[in-house]
């Protein structure tokens, strides 16, 4: 399957799912959702995306195409190589539904993921080409982190 964003739609009268591309959910899957088990709990093909509601609908993000996620004003944004996807989860929420080794917080407001890491210059991260904001306490902890590996 390609790794890219996929849009669910519930067929209810139909007890499956599908998305683009074709994904069909067994019967269980459909339950846990329909129960309201939160989104970030619910089963990821090979436990690679993550859930999220962006403009109405349901979006599964590859973790692999995720550079890094910041607050903006009322809204996170989600920044990938493809699009950027806004949505109204805390920059929190997202963090505990992101694998620790490959993601890590930097700031209040920023999440990067740590492969797409190009630069730490004073308070400042280059990731991708974009300039991002660390603070004191978190870059101490990414220092720790990076020199660990």
């Amino acid at each position: 399957m390609k790794n890219t964003a996929v849009r669910i739609i519930i067929k209810q009268e139909k007890k499956y799912i599908l998305s683009l591309p074709v994904l069909v959910l067994k019967v269980s899957d459909i339950q846990l959702l329909q129960s309201g088990v939160p989104d970030n709990m619910l089963p990821h093909p090979h436990d690679s995306f993550i859930s999220v509601l962006c403009h109405g609908y349901r979006i599964r993000i590859p973790f692999d195409d995720i550079i890094y996620v910041s607050r903006v004003a009322d809204a996170t944004i989600i920044n990938t190589h493809t699009e950027n996807y806004k949505t109204v989860h805390r920059v929190k929420e997202i963090l505990e539904a992101l694998p620790a080794d490959k993601f890590f917080r930097i700031h209040r407001s920023h999440i990067i993921a740590t492969a797409y890491l190009k630069d730490i210059r004073n308070d400042q991260i280059i990731i991708n080409g974009h300039c991002l904001t660390i603070s004191y306490y978190f870059k101490h902890q990414l220092l720790e982190r990076l020199q660990s590996k």
